[in-house]
Formats: structure tokens, sequence, C-alpha cells
């Protein structure tokens, strides 16, 4: 497939930011418009084809110089794009600000400029944007080096000793990430902790031991509560741990609320781990008071707005199939498949398999077979491609499950067959081959000697640990 750079930033855009394109570029008058036709061709490809493109160019002068006109497109809607975020992120009003100061300073205009360094220093300050701080403290003291006369020195001691605190902080801040990074490498693809000498514990308990956080940026704050969460979790598998300093971390954010609007994305993410850290125990007691603070985070792009949809009904739907409260998850899922269908091709492929079986959880549970056989038989479509093969394995097993509760005989003993001949030694494959076992044994049997024979299945005491969805099937059995 080709692809294009100016075309995926096409279609990366919000509609707001669409709109706002449109009129910026309207300013441009008769040469505006022709960009504009060029947009709107491209808008208008789901795949970029460049053969199709000059067709439709064929009667403009794009024809010969497209490269040249598309670069030209590109620059114009980076540019638009630049003028519509630029008042909503701290970040981007610092870089303004320092804009500001260097086309001041060049009009000789050293007194605002001056003006805006200060406002800029501030607002860094206060978003921990520490790179930017050093660069304007520096630039600071050029200005007073240049221009102060009574109280240079004065400034001047000031200034060395905020830039030297800045410094340390900057180099503790990748000190840190440094470290953050082995470790995430050390468990990526993997979750297990590659350190047989235990190399990477030794130097976190020396990190520890020798590091006050609160002396730290917040981004090494973040790197280093992140580090040992990782750590706690893949390697030493202890959960407690792990939440310990994932709540650390949002207690980072509870004290700066205005770094949730600043940081969305950061925030989102640890919310979520914090949050399934507790679901692997079982305990949804946190869900009630941490997804409504989710639902408070005010999304600024369609990015956003995916990740915010995704990660709030994923965590709505563990907690109500972890409670066992059915009939409300019921209610979300209209909401939550008019999502999905239109955000599919913006969705990555694990996380809409992960709605896919949560939504076939909640018919299951309800007894509402044929709905939840409709969504299982999505995932098991998808599992050529290898995404997520712990959801896939899951989705099969209760495949043959539904299958048998609709007394489908063939297909209960076809499935039972293929789980079988699994050869592999994946997280659950055993536990669904004993029930495949079971089950394949049972559909033989008269239809009435059936339910007795579940019931005994649910009776015994459980040969290897089964996914809580199947415990729930059977205990329900025994009723």
């Amino acid at each position: 497939m080709q692809k294009d750079a100016l075309h995926e930033l096409i279609h990366k855009l919000s509609p707001t930011e669409k709109r706002y394109f449109r009129r910026f570029t309207a300013l441009h008058g008769r040469k505006g418009k022709a960009y504009l036709d060029l947009f709107d061709l491209l808008e208008k490809q789901p795949v970029y084809d460049e053969i199709k493109l000059k067709a439709a160019l064929h009667r403009t002068t794009f024809v010969d110089h497209l490269a040249s006109g598309k670069n030209y497109l590109y620059q114009q809607l980076l540019k638009s794009l630049r003028l519509y975020h630029g008042e909503q992120r701290a970040l981007f009003r610092v870089y303004g600000l320092l804009e500001d100061v260097h086309i001041l300073l060049e009009k000789n205009l050293v007194r605002q400029a001056a003006k805006r360094i200060q406002k800029a220093l501030k607002l860094a300050k206060a978003y921990h944007l520490d790179s930017l701080h050093l660069e304007l403290l520096l630039l600071d003291r050029q200005l007073i080096r240049s221009f102060e006369q009574k109280q240079a020195a004065r400034s001047i001691e000031k200034n060395q000793v905020a830039t030297q605190k800045n410094l340390q902080q900057i180099q503790g801040q990748v000190a840190m990430i440094d470290l953050y990074d082995q470790i995430f490498l050390a468990i990526r693809d993997r979750m297990q902790i590659d350190d047989p000498e235990g190399q990477l514990g030794q130097q976190l308990d020396q990190l520890s031991l020798s590091l006050d956080p609160t002396e730290m940026s917040f981004t090494s704050r973040m790197s280093y509560h992140l580090s040992l969460a990782n750590y706690a979790m893949s390697m030493r598998r202890d959960l407690e741990q792990a939440q310990s300093h994932m709540h650390a971390i949002l207690q980072l954010f509870e004290a700066e609320p205005h770094l949730v609007d600043e940081y969305p994305n950061r925030y989102i993410n640890v919310v979520n781990n914090y949050l399934n850290l507790h679901y692997l125990q079982h305990n949804f007691t946190p869900f009630a008071i941490w997804i409504p603070r989710l639902e408070a985070v005010r999304p600024r792009t369609e990015y956003l707005k995916i990740k915010l949809f995704q990660t709030l009904y994923s965590l709505k739907l563990i907690e109500c199939l972890g409670l066992r409260q059915y009939q409300k998850a019921l209610v979300m899922l209209p909401e939550i498949i008019r999502q999905l269908k239109r955000y599919q091709k913006k969705i990555h492929k694990a996380f809409q398999l992960e709605f896919y079986q949560n939504i076939a959880l909640v018919y299951f549970h309800l007894k509402e077979f044929t709905e939840a056989l409709d969504w299982l038989n999505r995932v098991v479509q998808a599992s050529k491609q290898d995404i997520r093969q712990d959801i896939t394995d899951l989705c099969r097993c209760l495949q043959l499950i539904v299958h048998f509760e609709l007394e489908h005989e063939d297909l209960v003993q076809s499935l039972a067959r293929s789980i079988l001949r699994h050869r592999d030694s994946r997280v659950g494959i055993a536990a669904y081959q004993w029930l495949a076992r079971k089950l394949g044994k049972i559909i033989l049997l008269p239809p009435r000697e059936r339910s007795a024979q579940v019931r005994q299945l649910a009776a015994e005491p459980a040969e290897l640990e089964l996914p809580t969805a199947i415990k729930h099937w059977l205990a329900d059995r025994l009723k």
C-alpha cells in the first residue's frame, strides 16, 4: 500500500481542525481555493492513489508540479494547526511567547521582550516544562547582561541559582528516563523482566534510597514511579506495590490539577493502569472514584476523544462484568457499538478485539447466546492476524459453550477437537482443553441427561484455574 505524508495528515484531522483550515485557507483568495481543491481530493481518497489524483488534476497546474504543491499544502496545514492549537496547551503558549521575545528583540523592544520572558518563565515552571524553562533562563540572563545596569549582579545571581536547580532536575530526569527505558525494553511484549542477575532491581533499590522524589521534576517523578511499578508488576508480581506507585503518580496530578489538562494522555494511561491493577485482584472499589474523574477529562483532539472512549468504556465494561452487573452493561452497549463503528478505522485492532470480547461476555452472561455468538465470531475471525491470542483463545472456548447451550452437537464436537489439537503452553490452554474434553463427551449424551452432567461438572473441584467467565457459567449451572 502506497503511503503519503500529506494524505496521512489530512485523514488524522478532526472535523473542527478541517473547518479551521478551510477558513484559514480562504484568506488566500484564488490561490487558496486551488489548494483547497487538492485538499478535498485527498480527503476523499480512503487510500492514497497518485494515479487517480493526477487524473483528477489533469486540467490544473498541479499536474506538472504535484510534489511542490503537496509540500506547500502540507506546510500550510501545519501552520493552520499551530494557530488552531496555539492557546490550548501551556507548551504551545510558551513556544509562542518565545517567538514573541525573539521578534521583539529584533525590533529592539527590550522591555516588552523582558515582560514576555517573565510570563513564559512562570508558565514553564508551573507546567514543568524543564528544558524550555532552562532556555528561557539563559535568554533572560542575556537580557540582564545587555540591558540591566543597577541590579545586574543581583539579578544574575538569582538567575544562576534557578539555572543550576533547573539543570540538576533535567540531568536527574534524563537519568531516570534512561532507567525507565531499560525496564520498558526488558518487559516489552513479554510482561516479564529480563533481569537474571537483578541489576535493574539493584539500580532501582539504590535510587529509592538515594533520591528524594519531592526534589525531582514532574517528569522524573513520573518515570521514577512508573519504573518501580513496572518492575514490581513484572519481576516480583507484587500487585500492591505496583498499585502504590501508580497511585503516587495520580497524587502528583491531584496536587497540580492543571497538569491533567496539559497532559491528558499521560493521566488517562495512569488511571487505566491503576484500575487494571485493581481489576487483577478483583477489587472494584477504586473504579467508583476514578471513572468519574476520567469522565471529567476534556479531550482537545480527536485522538484524545478516541483514547478516552476506549479507556472509559473498557473500564466500565470490566467493572460491570467483574461485579456481575450485566443489565447495567447492556444499557451501555448501544453507545459502545455506535462509537466502535464511528472510529473503526482509527482504533487499533487489539482494542477492538477486547471490546468485542467484553460485549460478547455481557450477552453470554445474560444468556442471549445468539448475540454473544455474533461477537465471539468477530474475534475468532480476526485470529489470523495473530493479535491478542489470549482473547482469541478464550473466545474459542466461549464459542464451544454457546454451541453447547444451543445444542449444536456437531459444532460442539468440531470445536472441542479444534481446541484439543492445540499443542502449546499459552496461559489457559490446558483449562480450555479440560473443558473441551468434558463438554465433547457430555454433548454425546441424550439431551435429558446433559444438564445433570454439567451440574455435576460444576460441583467438582476444579482441576485447573479457569477464567472468571467460565467459572461464573459453571456456578450459574449449579443454581
